[in-house]
């Protein structure tokens, strides 16, 4: 039995079963400039001969359509292709070899295909799990957006300082003057002196105008300084 060896054939003189149409030509274009750039294929073309000037391709048909491809380009670097021609006793070794490794090669780019499959089944899965995250977010702003709504329309409405003393009723203004830290009799009397002054334009006319009683004589029923602390307070 002779020793394999590889044989530059002339791309011419090989044909292939399989038609050019099969295999993308960006992947053709693609190895042909590789073919060119080292002027032959890591992986020759496994051929038969079918005359004496004529070969067919076995294994290697998308390498064969990248030869004749490179050929076009550039005719003296593309004529020739390294190639194992099956012939003699060789052949049935060879050819058993090839469908050996034809069926690995199918074997492995299944299991590919299995894992791709797996792949985007768990980014489809991981997409799905995110939108459905996403509009749970959106329903839970949503609903903290209407708490906080409801929780607003709840809350008292806040009256200034001056409107509260212009508008409230005694017992109201009692009330707020008793929280502000004014006892509770105290607070009764300045009330009842507000409300006999009323209306006020500003804060400091209620700090003029409004007097309590003191002995024999009248104070300021809220002076300056308690003014400010219940504006502070407020």
């Amino acid at each position: 039995m002779s020793k394999l060896s590889t044989l530059l054939v002339a791309v011419r003189k090989i044909s292939s079963p399989i038609p050019r149409s099969q295999f993308p030509e960006d992947k053709i274009e693609a190895i042909a400039q590789l073919i060119l750039a080292v002027e032959g294929l890591i992986n020759p073309l496994v051929l038969r001969r079918t005359s004496l000037e004529s070969f067919e391709v076995i294994s290697g048909h998308l390498e064969y359509y990248a030869a004749v491809r490179a050929r076009e380009i550039d005719l003296r670097k593309g004529e020739m292709i390294n190639a194992y021609v099956l012939e003699g006793e060789n052949e049935e070794i060879l050819e058993q070899q090839v469908e050996l490794l034809r069926f690995v090669t199918n074997t492995e780019n299944n299991s590919d295909s299995n894992n791709d499959g797996r792949l985007n089944n768990l980014e489809n899965r991981l997409e799905t799990r995110f939108k459905e995250l996403q509009e749970q977010q959106k329903s839970l702003k949503l609903d903290l957006e209407k708490k906080l709504t409801e929780l607003e329309t709840r809350l008292p409405e806040r009256v200034e300082p001056l409107a509260a003393f212009n508008q409230w009723d005694g017992d109201t203004l009692s009330k707020k003057l008793r929280k502000l830290g004014i006892n509770t009799k105290q607070a009764l009397t300045i009330t009842e002196a507000i409300i006999n002054e009323r209306p006020f334009d500003s804060l400091t006319a209620i700090v003029d105008r409004v007097k309590i009683p003191r002995g024999n004589k009248t104070i300021k029923a809220i002076n300056e300084r308690k003014m400010l602390e219940i504006i502070d307070n407020w």
